[in-house]
């Protein structure tokens, strides 16, 4: 039976619209546990970086990012896991950006990742696998981010600052910043 430590992800709809696969992370393993959403089954495990701390599907259902996020020393990869064949197929290394952690898809082709150490949101290009930029939060421990629908905007939750930071996208900026509750984690958006 696996222990799972740490279980975060998503359901993403692999074979059919009436399966499910959900992706659990497992941080002390650092594995990547592929089980069928209706009954449990482990379908496959797979390896990830050490200390692998969220995970996000693309659209298109046929690939999920795993954030590496360390443990003593600070991860600076991403993880790629083919969904279809359920195995990793490639890192993302992310230079000098380390304890990569909140992630969210703008398009199948990019996605943007908090990345605590550095204060910042990094997007990146899944076509060539590398950084196109970072954008400084400016505040301590930038944890987890939400999008707008149009890829205009991004919130990023800094725990330990007690702030959301408001990124303007197109113009790679700090819109504006508010306090939120004590240590601000988790983001969702709502168009309502």
């Amino acid at each position: 039976m696996l222990s799972f430590l740490l279980a975060t992800a998503a359901l993403c709809s692999v074979d059919g619209a009436s399966a499910g696969t959900l992706i659990v992370l497992n941080k002390t393993d650092a594995t990547a546990s592929f089980l069928d959403a209706r009954d449990g089954t482990t379908l496959a495990v797979v390896g990830t970086g050490i200390g692998p701390h969220e995970c996000a599907v693309a659209p298109g259902e046929k690939l999920a990012v795993v954030c590496d996020y360390g443990a003593q020393k600070p991860g600076n990869t991403l993880t790629l896991l083919e969904l279809e064949n359920r195995v990793a197929i490639d890192k993302i290394d992310l230079g000098e950006y380390r304890r990569p952690h909140g992630i969210a898809f703008a398009s199948a082709e990019r996605l943007y990742v908090t990345c605590e150490q550095n204060q910042a949101l990094v997007e990146v290009d899944l076509a060539t696998r590398k950084v196109v930029r970072a954008i400084a939060t400016e505040q301590q421990l930038s944890h987890m981010v939400a999008l707008s629908p149009d890829g205009s905007r991004a919130w990023v939750a800094n725990t330990n600052a007690d702030v959301i930071t408001v990124l303007d996208l197109d113009e790679s900026a700090i819109a504006t910043r508010f306090r939120a509750g004590r240590e601000p984690d988790g983001l969702g958006w709502s168009s309502r």
